[in-house]
């Protein structure tokens, strides 16, 4: 349904697309649309060819809830290149996105006078060069996680450049435990592959004194497609529960989670055999535990 409605109202001029430019070089890759209380909405574009792009060339356009284009915006007055496999950010104000994201990648901002609102919860957005279409997003609130009690400051990131834009699955909400949106680098939501060891220790032996050597646990993973959120606890040896570390907690495709040796109340726990119990769940009904040994060591 909703490629029907993008097919229905997007203009078509019947201009030759300029020089190095076709339909699929440059994509979507991120839409913040319902940004934090005093935020500025961004979109995320991808060069996803092996050419060099002038966006002077390149345009965007919202579309409204009902499917209606507005007035494609140029990108640029002057030249102004994108590399293969390059990401640039649209914004009004660099400065405020930098700041409700820190990792976000300064570099790669473009900052425009005349950005297009985005609806906050259902519209789209249209990237255009010389009037042709290049790439076309329509989203609603049903793509944001169901897991989350208000999406604002979450943006939808893009999980496969190699299927169509609005390929059903293939915006979902960014990973809070990244911060909510990835405006300048990879996307926290991307296809991954399974493994016997996607979820795994770095050492089985960590010793928290601060000697600058394995002073922290490290619970490494990788998980497949599909939103996935996290529990994750640490027992003792006995089966008592020590520490509560992470908590339905949306997770990225790929990353680290590290443990101190605190206890919940932030106590130094003894020395000995500890394991991790990782739950990983999506709303699917797809849910998997697993459970790693570790040792809490001390230098000797």
């Amino acid at each position: 349904m909703l490629s029907v409605v993008l097919t229905v109202f997007l203009p078509t001029f019947g201009v030759a697309l300029p020089d190095g430019v076709a339909a699929g070089d440059i994509l979507i890759s991120e839409v913040l649309s319902n940004p934090r209380a005093g935020g500025v909405d961004f979109l995320e574009i991808f060069n996803h060819s092996d050419k060099t792009i002038d966006l002077s060339q390149v345009s965007i356009a919202g579309v409204s809830t009902n499917g209606v284009v507005g007035n494609p915006q140029r990108i640029s007055d002057y030249p102004l290149f994108i590399r293969p496999r390059e990401y640039k950010v649209l914004t009004r104000r660099p400065e405020v996105v930098k700041r409700d994201y820190p990792r976000a990648i300064a570099a790669t901002f473009i900052e425009m006078a005349t950005l297009p609102d985005f609806n906050n919860e259902e519209g789209g957005v249209v990237i255009y060069s010389r009037e042709q279409v290049i790439d076309s997003l329509f989203y609603t609130a049903t793509m944001q996680s169901p897991f989350m009690v208000s999406n604002r400051g979450v943006s939808l990131e893009r999980q496969h450049f190699s299927q169509p834009t609005n390929a059903a699955g293939n915006f979902r909400s960014a990973a809070i435990v990244v911060g909510g949106a990835t405006p300048g680098y990879r996307n926290s939501q991307y296809q991954t592959e399974f493994g016997e060891n996607h979820v795994f220790l770095t050492s089985n032996t960590f010793s928290p004194d601060n000697d600058g050597y394995e002073d922290r646990l490290e619970i490494n993973y990788q998980l497949p497609e599909g939103e996935f959120m996290a529990n994750i606890d640490i027992y003792s040896d006995k089966g008592h529960l020590v520490k509560r570390l992470v908590r339905n907690q949306s997770m990225a495709g790929q990353g680290t989670i590290y443990w101190d040796g605190l206890s919940d109340t932030n106590g130094r726990l003894r020395i000995g055999m500890y394991v991790a119990v990782v739950e990983i769940y999506n709303a699917e009904g797809i849910r998997t535990i697993y459970r790693k040994s570790f040792v809490l060591a001390a230098r000797l």
